[in-house]
């Protein structure tokens, strides 16, 4: 038996989050309408304010622009802005918007999902069969939101949810006491899409190469890549994707390397040029709840991978150098360039293929239905 499925989250096919590996396999059997939704308070920047101009302007959805997609788009009009009056307007457009569409499209009852504590004001009001709320993240430190009033949303969220989904151990533990049903599920990962592969890009990248590829913003340590870039010169650093924020500081070393956006498919074999994966996080509050979505696409590419201290990857040292100051993340990454034996190798990848069974998004995907459907629905009316 299918379900519908509505599902807030950050827009379809930008960028693959974890929301969208999922939803990729579950539409293969099951009716998603993805809903493009505000994520942030946006800044000043020329890519923000594009956002913005689309999101206001950008109303209407071309059938063509999301063709092939195995999920239907639509984007609501919204502001980015979620004090009490844009989330007047936010919650009364997306409402009607929904509302008109699920009747034109004989819709009713649906599963709705979201990864996102801005939409409380909505997710009562479309008559969901079940609300999921799959926590990724803890918005309430994102820099640029109102601190309390993401905490106010999510607490309505919390109470209004039937299963609380999240993505990290941390996160769990945080919201375990705010819901009645909640579940913790680890991201999976494209094994298949980033083993080594036999006939890799050609290697005209400097090396020893040590390289992240993802948004690069706020919740990066630029001080850890400064200490690498000054104490190793001849070590070189690259970032593939997007640079949000001031780097000037790092584009001054000549070892320092800003590749920019590649598309998805060709991401592997970039990355099978890199010597180590890292992950230079800084450690705070914004941080310490996430497990990220690289983490395990790093592992399935069998390279070594070297991270900061994020509470949720200590569980898999034995296979990682995980690092809790800069010094220590200088060492573990001459461990893995010069030291590691062939031997110690060959048990790095032998721990690690154990901790990639069943992590496939196939597994995931049935696991997190597995939850939905389990769980008791709330008797709710249409407010």
């Amino acid at each position: 038996m299918s379900d519908t499925f509505i599902v807030f989250s950050d827009d379809w096919g930008v960028h693959p989050s974890s929301c969208q590996h999922l939803f990729k396999r579950i539409a293969r059997d099951n009716r998603v309408i993805w809903v493009n939704t505000v994520m942030r308070v946006p800044n000043l920047s020329v890519a923000d304010l594009k956002k913005i101009f689309k999101k206001l302007f950008g109303v209407k959805q071309s059938s063509d622009d999301h063709k092939g997609s195995p999920v239907e788009v639509i984007r609501p009009f919204m502001v980015p802005f979620f004090n009490r009056i844009g989330r007047y307007i936010n919650e009364k457009f997306i409402v009607r918007r929904l509302r008109r569409y699920m009747k034109n499209t004989d819709i009713a009852s649906p599963v709705v999902v979201t990864t996102l504590p801005i939409v409380a004001d909505v997710v009562l009001k479309i008559g969901a069969e079940k609300i999921v709320y799959y926590c990724v993240d803890e918005f309430s430190e994102w820099p640029g939101h109102n601190r309390q009033t993401m905490k106010n949303m999510e607490s309505k969220l919390l109470s209004e949810s039937d299963v609380v989904i999240t993505t990290s151990q941390t996160l769990y533990e945080s919201k375990k006491l705010f819901s009645k049903e909640i579940h913790c599920l680890p991201h999976g990962v494209d094994i298949e899409h980033f083993k080594p592969t036999d006939t890799p890009a050609p290697d005209v990248y400097p090396h020893p190469l040590l390289g992240y590829y993802g948004l690069f913003d706020e919740r990066s340590d630029i001080s850890l890549i400064e200490h690498i870039l000054s104490k190793k010169p001849d070590w070189h650093i690259m970032v593939i994707g997007e640079a949000r924020g001031d780097v000037s500081s790092l584009r001054r070393y000549q070892n320092m390397h800003f590749l920019g956006k590649i598309p998805y498919g060709q991401l592997p074999k970039a990355v099978h040029s890199f010597d180590i994966c890292i992950l230079p996080y800084k450690i705070d509050a914004l941080t310490q709840n996430i497990n990220p979505l690289k983490f395990k696409e790093y592992l399935a590419t069998a390279l070594p991978v070297v991270t900061t201290a994020l509470p949720d990857l200590k569980q898999y040292d034995d296979v990682i150098g995980w690092a809790r100051d800069n010094r220590q993340f200088v060492d573990l990454c001459e461990k893995f360039l010069y030291n590691e034996t062939g031997d110690q190798r060959k048990q790095r990848l032998e721990r690690t293929k154990k901790y990639l069974e069943g992590q496939s998004w196939e597994d995931k995907s049935q696991v997190f239905l597995g939850y939905i459907h389990n769980a008791t629905a709330a008797k709710r009316s249409l407010q």
